[in-house]
């Protein structure tokens, strides 16, 4: 599919602050793409901060939601590249550390991707469409996170597609 003049918002399901790298990294990023808005929350439980942003991006109109978590500060050209993965699958995430030696992907024994992290994460409207609200729930009793696995799920069984963003 053509992702050219794609309308793009951006999401930070935030708890309050938002790094000023953070903030540099998205305004590189938007140039040459149609901007929606960018939508945060405040002071939500986790779910609901995902949930809440990413509906007011949608109802904004846009085609991609690239959530940007308020500590991760995305390289330059992830935008670009991300909307590029998105040609063939319905989230394109950028790889971060949650910790020493561990991403922020998990795939299966194929290599096909399980869940990813919402730190850097471009998902297409299509996405949100086909999975049934809430998106994102605290899964396996998880007193923080595991949203993102959930929504990931989800996703999966809709029978669509998640990729990593190459080389970032």
């Amino acid at each position: 599919s053509d992702h050219v003049g794609m309308k793009i918002a951006v999401a930070t399901p935030s708890r309050g602050l938002v790094s000023s790298r953070t903030i540099d990294a998205v305004m590189a990023n938007l140039p040459g793409h149609e901007f929606v808005g960018w939508f945060l929350s405040h002071d939500l439980p986790i779910p609901e901060c995902a949930e809440d942003v990413a509906a007011k991006a949608l109802a904004a109109g846009a085609d991609a939601v690239w959530f940007v978590e308020e500590d991760v500060i995305p390289p330059p050209g992830a935008l670009e590249a991300s909307i590029r993965v998105l040609a063939s699958h319905s989230i394109a995430a950028v790889d971060y550390p949650i910790k020493q030696g561990m991403g922020c992907l998990s795939r299966d024994a194929a290599g096909e991707i399980l869940w990813v992290g919402l730190g850097c994460t471009l998902i297409a409207r299509e996405a949100f469409e086909k999975v049934r609200r809430p998106w994102f729930r605290i899964v396996d009793g998880r007193a923080y996170g595991g949203h993102d696995m959930y929504f990931c799920r989800e996703v999966l069984k809709a029978g669509l597609r998640i990729g990593q963003v190459p080389d970032m």
